[in-house]
């Protein structure tokens, strides 16, 4: 094997050139060595592999990015694998230690880390790596899914995860916290017959803690009660959705989710599924019956051996986020709900990386823009504030649009319904007072787009006027969120084309139970004519914002139980199709989804 390239400091691992890596390993070896840390997406899209995604997708960083570590403080890593993590700890912290037990993972991680002069990567056994670090204390402590590999570093014996809890717990650093994240036994991706890997068999770690204990799933109740017993004083939950590895939002206790708010449940591309109900659905109904907790796919928990820590150091405590990570580079940013001591709650917009930093710093500017559009009209434009590297808005209460006009189809109340759109683009119409004339910079952001003369537009322009954006208090309509704001003139008839394009796309019973409405809306917007342009426009839009494939969404699929790779199982409804008997049921599903179109 050829010599390994320049790395960060190994330790434990005396001649990694002669180690023996398996073919993922061959394989993230490979990355590592000729690809950038920008690039890793597209290799594993090109390899089209889970396992690959798993250590190298940029989007792994999200469950971490949110926590608050200051860039004075240590972090030990347990369980670093090749680095999924490391360089995303690397970037907040002083110092990390990235301890592996396996000799290769270790290695190929050392490399990854080349460029960074504050990481150290420590492999094979875990007592000689304690050695190592006798002497040493840190601010945080991670097992970002590594819990199930307690016995492999403590021993079998007893209740390993306690055992490894407490030899770590002296090691912590005054106000220093352990970070757990792991798979919850009981979340509904297991409930749906999903898997972390294709080995596990279904429904296996609701049927054993002893077979859930060994992959490191827990449940709420478990992970608390393994706190205490291994003598933390406080463990503050969070709960990052879909899963811990790729979470697109981390809520909490104190800002739970909302209905309508997880449609999304598991990856197409990972471990078997089976649709044995519709998650969506699903998830909504425990959440009305305040039973998300207990059916949260993962948990991320902050132990702590004295009281709770506040999660920023300037007091305040991240109870939300949501990672807008989807786009291109210079416009990937976390939305925040921060809470101070008093409970005040404040919205913050940060960059996910420098290249987005730009981006954000615009917001300012928009909201100064939009203000002077605004004033005297209907809609009001929530305040924002530069701080800190981030756009910081005020928090505010209330129904959006949405609620409004969602209720009154509710209630059938479709007269109701069309007033208050005919209301709504008649203030959105009133912006627009000048005639829109294509630019070098429209063409760039929507392409050369055949538009008719005579269509209107303002100086500025948010398209994301969207009726959930919109807040409905004391007689005005305030915009919340104005991120997609463009300082060059966008036809007006396209704001009003997204407004009712995403009320449909986010509520598609409305579709199904008003046939013919969205014609009405758009004759009462004045834009019937002009939608297949839009349309267009919209998809040029997405393209521009959101190049694809480059996502860990973008995987291709998995078989589904040996099904058609584009379809899941829907069991709820195989009942139908399936007679009795000692025939295979898989063999008859098979045979039954044969004729789907």
């Amino acid at each position: 094997m050829k010599p390994l390239a320049e790395s960060a400091p190994l330790f434990g691992c005396d001649a990694p050139d002669r180690l023996r890596y398996s073919r993922l390993e061959r394989e993230l070896l490979e990355a590592v060595r000729h690809h950038s840390e920008s690039e890793f997406n597209r290799f594993v899209l090109r390899k089209n592999d889970r396992e690959l995604a798993r250590e190298l997708c940029f989007e792994r960083r999200n469950g971490i990015q949110w926590l608050p570590v200051a860039k004075t403080e240590t972090v030990l890593e347990i369980g670093a694998g090749a680095g999924a993590l490391t360089g995303a700890w690397a970037d907040k912290a002083a110092r990390v230690v990235a301890v592996e037990l396996s000799p290769a993972r270790a290695a190929i991680n050392a490399i990854r880390q080349r460029g960074r002069d504050n990481v150290e990567i420590h492999a094979g056994a875990f007592a000689e790596t304690e050695r190592r670090l006798a002497d040493r204390k840190f601010h945080v402590i991670a097992l970002i899914g590594s819990l199930g590999a307690a016995a492999d570093c403590v021993g079998p014996d007893g209740d390993p995860r306690r055992r490894l809890l407490e030899r770590l717990r002296p090691r912590l650093a005054a106000g220093g916290r352990i970070v757990v994240a792991a798979p919850n036994r009981f979340g509904l991706k297991f409930w749906a017959g999903g898997a972390e890997d294709d080995a596990e068999p279904p429904f296996g770690r609701l049927e054993s803690q002893a077979e859930a204990a060994a992959s490191g799933a827990l449940s709420r109740a478990e992970l608390a009660q393994l706190a205490r017993d291994s003598g933390f004083a406080s463990a503050v939950f969070f709960y990052p959705h879909p899963d811990f590895r790729f979470p697109s939002c981390i809520y909490s206790d104190e800002r739970l989710p909302r209905p309508g708010e997880l449609g999304f449940n598991a990856f197409p591309w990972d471990a078997r599924q089976s649709q044995l109900f519709q998650p969506g659905k699903t998830f909504d109904e425990l959440i009305r019956e305040n039973q998300f907790p207990f059916f949260a796919n993962s948990f991320l928990a902050v132990l702590a051996p004295d009281a709770p820590r506040a999660a920023a150091a300037d007091g305040r405590r991240i109870v939300y986020a949501k990672f807008s990570t989807m786009r291109r580079p210079e416009r990937r940013i976390r939305t925040d709900l921060l809470v101070d001591e008093r409970g005040a709650p404040v919205i913050r917009k940060s960059p996910t990386s420098a290249a987005g930093q730009a981006h954000v710093d615009g917001l300012q500017r928009h909201f100064e823009q939009l203000s002077r559009l605004c004033a005297g009209t209907r809609f009001a434009v929530n305040r924002c504030e530069r701080r800190a590297g981030g756009a910081e808005f005020e928090f505010l209460a209330g129904p959006t649009l949405a609620d409004e006009a969602l209720d009154r189809l509710r209630r059938n109340d479709r007269a109701g319904f069309l007033a208050a759109m005919a209301d709504f683009c008649a203030a959105v119409q009133a912006l627009a007072t000048e005639e829109f004339r294509p630019t070098a910079e429209f063409r760039a952001v929507f392409g050369a787009v055949r538009l008719p003369p005579g269509l209107k537009s303002a100086p500025v322009t948010d398209v994301d006027l969207i009726l959930p954006n919109l807040i409905a208090r004391d007689g005005r309509w305030h915009v919340i969120d104005y991120e997609w704001t463009f300082d060059f003139p966008i036809p007006v008839g396209y704001v009003l084309y997204r407004t009712f394009r995403y009320l449909y796309s986010y509520n598609e019973w409305i579709g199904r139970k008003f046939g013919g409405l969205h014609r009405e809306l758009y004759r009462l917007a004045g834009i019937a004519g002009d939608v297949r342009r839009y349309k267009r426009m919209e998809w040029a839009l997405q393209q521009h914002l959101v190049p694809r494939p480059g996502f860990v969404q973008d995987l291709a699929p998995r078989r589904q139980l040996r099904l058609r790779p584009d379809r899941w199982l829907p069991l709820r409804n195989a009942w139908r199709r399936l007679p009795p008997g000692m025939l295979s049921w898989l063999a008859r599903a098979q045979a039954w989804t044969s004729d789907l179109p």
